[in-house]
């Protein structure tokens, strides 16, 4: 695919084609369509989350292009050339699809109906991980400022919320209060966009460990639970008072 870094490697849609293909076969639908609902690969394609009433022409190519096509290797080898035919594919450091303020490896939307702030993990591509041990106190340092920034421009903010599968990780976790930690639960089937990043390491290359597991409990799973739960980090959501957290770093 040429010398151009991606901001993804070909592993990464391996690991969506792998449990598209198998719930495609599961519940019987054709394989576009399980690839909409189950993977973040419409987003990943076209640059944008799905528009309601729109049909996005590269899409409809990638449907017709593994329409006759069984075998999940050449599927996945046909997105990643449709993805790496695309500008957006080419590694950003300053990616940013939610439009969050960014502080650091740290961001947040504020969504004004719910008076909510919602989190989100940034990172520049590194050989350690921005969440290492070492980095710590960085990272701490980004969520006071983030904080900090909700209080001055969101002085009615009532909730923060977290969904991520970087919450099974104890140096992510631990930047967040503890009595919000303890409300952490297993949303299941309800985000397959947030879990796939957890099959690429910080310094852009693939997880093939974690791939490798997923993949072989993912070939043992004969209903769609099964294939919910072989994915190795699940998404973790909770949602907790804003004050907990100013209380947290002192603000």
């Amino acid at each position: 695919m040429g010398d151009v870094e991606r901001q993804y490697p070909l592993e990464y849609f391996v690991a969506q084609v792998a449990f598209g293909s198998t719930l495609a076969a599961l519940a019987g639908d054709p394989i576009i369509d399980a690839l909409f609902d189950y993977t973040a690969l419409y987003r990943e394609l076209v640059g944008r989350p799905p528009v309601a009433g729109v049909s996005e022409p590269l899409w409809v190519a990638l449907g017709e292009d593994i329409a006759n096509c069984a075998d999940p290797a050449t599927i996945s080898a046909i997105v990643y050339r449709h993805y790496c035919a695309q500008p957006h594919s080419a590694y950003d450091p300053h990616r940013n699809l939610e439009g969050a303020r960014v502080f650091g490896a740290l961001g947040y939307n504020y969504a004004n109906e719910q008076r909510q702030v919602r989190i989100h993990f940034f990172t520049q591509r590194s050989a350690t991980s921005a969440l290492s041990g070492r980095y710590a106190q960085q990272r701490r340092a980004d969520f006071a400022r983030l904080l900090h920034d909700v209080r001055q421009r969101h002085p009615t903010a009532a909730e923060l919320k977290s969904s991520t599968w970087l919450q099974n990780l104890p140096n992510y976790r631990q930047l967040f209060p503890k009595q919000f930690a303890d409300r952490l639960r297993d949303v299941g089937g309800g985000s397959y966009l947030g879990v796939w990043g957890q099959f690429v390491k910080g310094d852009g290359t693939a997880n093939l460990a974690r791939l490798a597991e997923f993949r072989a409990r993912l070939s043992q799973a004969q209903t769609i639970d099964a294939a919910i739960a072989s994915i190795p980090l699940k998404v973790l959501e909770a949602v907790g008072p804003l004050q907990e957290f100013y209380d947290e770093y002192g603000l």
